[in-house]
């Protein structure tokens, strides 16, 4: 079988149900800044049928900076909020210019960053030194009271295991192993065991 035996696709048309079946809010701006297109996504995110948004000025949907990504809050029609990353193409067709912007929800992620925030201001203000370990005991975070203690930067230590790390000589191994079975059954307790900080410093 021969390509010319295919049926034509009409790209234009392709081109249209693939935005339309975009799991991304896909809206196009024509060279007036109006909204030529806005995908079955976008309806989704603003809570607005695309008839009532279709010809009309872009600045109504909060997309005024088509120059850079960003993030925006959308005022969707039932009056809630949500945050969204915004992603604009400057695209050329016939000597005009249009924009195609890829907008995506992204409230739960910007939640999550607000939450670590919070945690990281409260770790930080806390004299107790705060070390934060996966169940490989490898280091992910460590607080402000840890490096004054310990005498490492968060940098140094990032990844490390922090059994090895702090372990010198007088450690007692016994009592890391205990620790190191408990964090990797996802357990907690109060242990005292002698550690060593950057300097050899025993703590």
């Amino acid at each position: 079988m021969h390509a010319s035996d295919y049926p034509a696709v009409d790209t234009t048309e392709f081109l249209l149900a693939a935005l339309e079946q975009a799991s991304e809010a896909v809206v196009i701006i024509d060279s007036d800044l109006h909204v030529s297109l806005f995908n079955a996504a976008a309806e989704s995110i603003w809570g607005i049928a695309r008839e009532d948004i279709l010809g009309l000025d872009a600045n109504c949907l909060g997309l005024t900076d088509l120059g850079q990504n960003s993030e925006i809050t959308i005022r969707r029609a039932d009056g809630s909020r949500l945050r969204a990353s915004v992603s604009a193409s400057r695209v050329e067709i016939g000597g005009r210019s249009s924009y195609m912007v890829f907008v995506r929800d992204i409230t739960a992620e910007v939640e999550r960053r607000e939450q670590i925030a919070l945690l990281n201001l409260v770790a930080d203000k806390t004299n107790r030194a705060v070390v934060l370990t996966d169940r490989r005991m490898r280091i992910v975070y460590t607080n402000a009271a840890f490096s004054r203690m310990f005498g490492y930067s968060p940098e140094e230590i990032q990844g490390r295991q922090a059994n090895e790390l702090l372990a010198g000589r007088y450690t007692d191994q016994k009592t890391l192993a205990m620790l190191r079975r408990r964090v990797c059954n996802g357990g907690g307790d109060e242990e005292e065991v002698l550690a060593y900080g950057n300097n050899d410093d025993e703590i």
